[in-house]
């Protein structure tokens, strides 16, 4: 396994106005906002895992580490164990809702509503997809698909709503989304899998960065930037 070398050019400290602490859709008056900057030329998942776990961040080819004791909104990371994540009572209702709709009033067999004991988080998940399920005949199709990370305008259409929406921000470009979103530095090697040719269509062959497409009678509903990285040791 043929692992990429990381180059990287150091900014150094850097001090800006925040995001987080200003009225909606503006920054913060004063610059309050303390960081370490860097330029990624190109990095290695194995080097941007070990980057992740000492808090580093990246927006785009930028990767920066807050300085958590100086700025105004420190930045704290949250991990989730998706194998050992058990979903609470609410949130086993929003799955099975959301399946009732996609496949119809009665939802089939796999969206009855389920103890704890008998709930299985991936089944409940994929219970609405298509893809999954050849047979099933929804009444509206579900699709899940991922891809490199790249930019399209159906991309930048669904970003700038969520940007309006929830940040009260209307001032959004296409290159300013695609640095933000879809620029990475990270390159990536093939992911060790038993058998290269028992891998189910729906996942990637290499590491590195990608967006989760999430269609709904072909429209593109939400999308999830996600870096696939190596496990954790």
């Amino acid at each position: 396994m043929d692992i990429p070398i990381s180059v990287i050019q150091p900014y150094g400290p850097n001090t800006s106005t925040c995001g987080y602490c200003g009225p909606p859709g503006q920054r913060s008056a004063k610059a309050s906002s303390h960081t370490f900057g860097i330029d990624a030329v190109q990095l290695s998942c194995p080097v941007y895992q070990k980057m992740i776990d000492r808090g580093w961040r990246r927006s785009g080819e930028y990767l920066y580490k807050p300085d958590l004791a100086r700025s105004c909104c420190p930045h704290y990371t949250i991990r989730l164990d998706a194998v050992d994540f058990k979903p609470s009572r609410s949130q086993r209702k929003i799955i099975h809702k959301f399946n009732r709709f996609v496949i119809g009033e009665g939802g089939g067999d796999n969206t009855k509503a389920q103890s704890d004991t008998s709930f299985v988080l991936l089944d409940q998940i994929h219970a609405s997809e298509k893809a999954f399920h050849p047979s099933l005949q929804p009444k509206h199709l579900f699709e899940v698909t991922i891809e490199p990370s790249s930019f399209t305008v159906e991309k930048f259409n669904l970003f700038n709503k969520y940007q309006a929406a929830v940040h009260n921000d209307h001032d959004k470009s296409p290159s300013g989304f695609s640095r933000f979103l879809c620029e990475t530095p990270l390159k990536g090697h093939a992911i060790p899998y038993f058998s290269i040719d028992n891998v189910p269509s729906h996942l990637p062959r290499i590491y590195g960065s990608y967006h989760q497409m999430y269609r709904l009678d072909g429209v593109l509903v939400a999308m999830g930037v996600v870096s696939i990285m190596l496990l954790r040791g």
